[in-house]
């Protein structure tokens, strides 16, 4: 048998259905609001990512990799699932806009044109300026931060999340913090 394959065996035997569950309970808080930070605050989406994401770690709970290793091994399935459901969202999106976009040229030839009326300005957002700037980041620069500076996760946790090595993550933290300094005072070290 391979070693991998042993501590994986190891790992199994020892998260069974209370330990696992008990870890689960502490982290759907932090994997809620991780995927409300990844799809723009949208409720249902968030709670389905969060759900779908859960039962594909009871599924695969075998490949924890160590007793330290569970949170960023979740919180990296629900960074996935909402990666999954961006791009699902987008094609959808997508489809509805070209459908839209048939009808109302149709409606168009149907009927003559009418003034357009004058647009009002868009809402300001309940996050401030602030809010506004995080959310004009990148979707995967935005859950850099967020695990880093909302989770306070050590920064070998965010690569974890995130997939990628932890010099990237590293600078993916940063270059998101660059992004939001123009309006900000420094209040101490990210990184």
């Amino acid at each position: 048998m391979n070693p991998a394959q042993d501590d994986t065996t190891a790992a199994a035997l020892l998260l069974g259905p209370a330990a696992f569950t008990a870890q689960l309970e502490d982290l759907l808080d932090p994997a809620y609001r991780l995927a409300m930070v990844m799809l723009d605050d949208a409720h249902p989406a968030a709670e389905d990512v969060v759900l779908r994401a859960s039962l594909r770690a009871w599924r695969r709970s075998g490949e924890v990799r160590g007793p330290g290793r569970f949170r960023p091994w979740f919180l990296a399935i629900v960074a996935g699932g909402c990666l999954a459901a961006r791009r699902r969202r987008r094609w959808v999106g997508r489809l509805r806009r070209m459908e839209w976009a048939s009808r109302l040229r149709r409606l168009r030839r149907a009927t003559e044109p009418a003034e357009a009326a004058p647009q009002p300005a868009p809402a300001p957002h309940p996050g401030g300026e602030l809010g506004e700037a995080v959310r004009q980041l990148d979707v995967r620069d935005r859950a850099a931060l967020f695990c880093r500076c909302y989770l306070d996760l050590p920064m070998e946790e965010v690569a974890a999340v995130l997939r990628v090595s932890e010099p990237s993550a590293r600078r993916r933290v940063w270059w998101a913090a660059e992004a939001l300094r123009p309006g900000l005072e420094p209040v101490g070290d990210l990184w």
